[in-house]
C-alpha cells in the first residue's frame, strides 16, 4: 500500500458524509448557517457543507453522484430532468396547462396535437396517460381525451396542499436565494401584463411567483410535485369568468410578500402568505360557485 502524501487526508467516503450529515451535522455545517439549509431529515445542501471537510475533489464528486437531498443514495437523473421524449412532452403539456393554453373541458385532438408538437401519436398517448393519472386530463370512451374540470372539493384540497408547501418553503427563505430573484421577475412580469390588460398573462406570472416560493425549499422533487399542483390550480382558474377580479388584487400582495423577504422579515412574510392563501381560496371558491350557478340558470 502506498503511503499517503504528507499533509493530505484521506478523502471521506460518501457513506461517511451521509452518516455525519444525519448524526452530527454540526461538524460539517457552518455555525452561522440559516435554518433553511436543513431539510426535516437533517440533510444539507451541497453548497452549504463546510468546504474544509469537502476539500477533496474525489469526495465532492462521489457525494454529488450518489447522495440525494432526501438522504438516500442514488445514481439517477434528478426527477425534474426529463429522460425520454415522452417525459419531455408530458412536461410541455403540463406547462401549457399552467400557462392557460389548454382550458378545462377542451377536447384534445390526438392528430392535431401530435402534428403541432411534432411528436408521434404513441408518444402523445404516453403523455396523455401520465396526465390522466395526475387528474389533469380525462379519458372518456367514444369521446377521447379532454382537459379535466376541477370540482369544489379539488380546489379545497389544492389550497390545503399549497398552504402546507408554500408557507413552509417561504419560512426558509433569505434575500440572497435565487428563488427570491425569480419571485422578483414574476412580480415585474405581472405588472407589465396588468398594464397591457392581459389577464391570462397576469395569471401565468402569478403561478410563476408561487413556483419561485417553492424553490426556496431547495428541493427539486418538491418543485416537480408543485408543477402538478400548479396545473390543477390553473384549471380551476380556467373555469372562472372574471380573470381581472381573480388575479389583479394579488399582484400588489405578491410585491408586499417579496418586500418582506427582501428585508429579511421571514416570519412576517410567512404570516402574510398564510393570510394571502386563505383569502385567495375564498375568492376562488366564491367565483367558482358563481360560475357553476350561472351555468345552471
Amino acid at each position: 500500500m502506498s503511503a499517503r502524501p504528507e499533509g493530505r487526508s484521506a478523502a471521506p467516503s460518501c457513506r461517511c458524509i451521509k452518516n455525519l450529515l444525519l448524526n452530527n451535522p454540526s461538524s460539517i455545517l457552518p455555525s452561522n448557517a440559516p435554518r433553511c439549509y436543513a431539510s426535516p431529515h437533517g440533510c444539507y445542501l451541497m453548497k452549504h457543507i463546510s468546504p474544509i471537510f469537502l476539500a477533496s475533489h474525489q469526495a465532492l464528486v462521489e457525494y454529488q453522484s450518489c447522495f440525494s437531498l432526501t438522504g438516500s443514495f442514488m445514481n439517477d437523473v434528478p426527477l425534474s430532468v426529463p429522460r425520454t421524449r415522452g417525459e419531455s412532452l408530458t412536461q410541455e403539456l403540463r406547462k401549457m396547462l399552467v400557462e392557460g393554453e389548454l382550458v378545462p373541458g377542451q377536447r384534445l385532438s390526438e392528430a392535431a396535437l401530435a402534428d403541432s408538437l411534432q411528436v408521434s401519436r404513441n408518444t402523445l398517448r404516453e403523455a396523455f396517460r401520465v396526465l390522466t393519472r395526475e387528474g389533469l386530463l380525462k379519458h372518456e370512451p367514444n369521446r377521447g381525451v379532454t382537459v379535466a374540470e376541477p370540482d369544489m372539493a379539488s380546489i379545497i384540497d389544492i389550497y390545503r396542499v399549497r398552504r402546507f408547501i408554500e408557507c413552509t418553503a417561504i419560512a426558509q427563505g433569505y434575500p440572497q436565494h435565487p428563488g427570491v430573484q425569480h419571485m422578483r421577475e414574476a412580480v415585474d412580469a405581472g405588472i407589465k401584463a396588468r398594464e397591457a390588460r392581459d389577464w391570462v398573462a397576469v395569471g401565468t406570472a402569478n403561478m410563476m411567483f408561487h413556483k419561485a416560493i417553492v424553490e426556496l425549499a431547495d428541493s427539486p422533487r418538491l418543485v416537480t410535485f408543485y408543477g402538478q399542483i400548479s396545473a390543477e390550480l390553473r384549471l380551476a382558474f380556467g373555469l372562472l369568468n372574471n380573470l381581472e377580479l381573480l388575479h389583479s388584487p394579488y399582484l400588489d400582495m405578491n410585491a408586499a410578500v417579496l418586500g418582506l423577504l427582501d428585508a429579511g422579515q421571514t416570519d412576517e412574510a410567512t404570516r402574510m402568505l398564510e393570510d394571502y392563501l386563505v383569502q385567495s381560496e375564498r375568492t376562488v371558491l366564491a367565483a367558482f360557485q358563481r360560475s357553476r350557478t350561472g351555468s345552471q340558470t
